[in-house]
């Protein structure tokens, strides 16, 4: 297996590869988003992605591959799941906010559908 991997950006304990691709018995594999956590129900996208395309994720855990619904700005994060208004948004396996309404898997998912839980002086 040989990985080939351009541009490394840290975020923290984690670690964005921008792009990478895998060469596993002839195939190639492009990954544009990373799950930091096993419990995370979104992941960040390490490229712009338009509507329509694709996400794709492969590793030790198997592989995700489905449309965005919506544009996703690079290193932002996008839906794994269908999330419910009001569910915790999980990233990094800790739990970063909240929906502020039912958010689709493949949404973009940023201020405008979240609210905060962390780093605020008026909620504890």
């Amino acid at each position: 297996m040989k990985c080939l991997v351009q541009g490394i950006f840290c975020f923290g304990t984690v670690l964005a590869f921008k792009y990478y691709e895998i060469k596993n018995g002839g195939e190639i594999m492009k990954n544009n988003a990373i799950i930091a956590n096993s419990k995370d129900n979104v992941a960040t996208v390490v490229q712009e992605l338009k509507m329509g395309d694709a996400l794709k994720i492969n590793g030790a855990n198997g592989s995700i591959n489905f449309e965005v619904t919506q544009d996703v700005p690079c290193f932002h994060k996008v839906a794994l799941v269908d999330i419910q208004k009001g569910e915790e948004i999980v990233k990094y396996g800790e739990v970063i906010g909240a929906a502020l309404e039912d958010i689709k898997k493949g949404q973009h998912v940023h201020v405008h559908n979240v609210e905060s839980k962390r780093g605020r002086g008026d909620k504890k």
